[in-house]
């Protein structure tokens, strides 16, 4: 009798590509599990009695409360007066709404025109469009 099959990887590509093949996690400090137990122990007393890195972390988580200090005062001082940014509507809408800015050009246009009806130098599409509203006979 033939021997029947044990292994395959029929449908494992997809399994494993379900929620993605990732990298293996970087880990800071590699396993002390199996070291040598004296080395260890001797480790732990000397970073137990370590003056000079005692010294700096004291030092450091000082400087660290200072400026988390001076946050939290910076935090609840009184709020400067500030208007609220509301959004303006009809910046939204499809159409130009005949804002100030372009109606100070138009007025300045007309009052820069001549009588023979050529206008100022605001003749691009994005200009006034004050020709094209005297040529349709749009009045202001």
């Amino acid at each position: 009798m033939a021997k029947s099959k044990n292994h395959t990887t029929h449908n494992q590509s997809r399994k494993w590509h379900r929620n993605g093949i990732k990298k293996p996690r970087t880990h800071r400090y590699e396993s002390l599990k199996g070291v040598d137990p004296k080395f260890l122990r001797n480790m732990r007393f000397a970073k137990k009695h370590n003056k000079k890195g005692l010294k700096k972390m004291q030092a450091n988580n000082a400087k660290q409360a200072k400026t988390v200090s001076k946050e939290m005062v910076w935090c609840f001082a009184a709020p400067s007066p500030m208007r609220a940014q509301i959004p303006n509507p009809l910046s939204v809408l499809p159409f130009k709404s005949p804002t100030k800015a372009r109606l100070s050009k138009k007025a300045d246009c007309i009052s820069a025109s001549s009588p023979e009806g050529s206008c100022c130098e605001n003749n691009a599409p994005t200009g006034c469009g004050l020709r094209e509203e005297r040529e349709a006979g749009v009045g202001l």
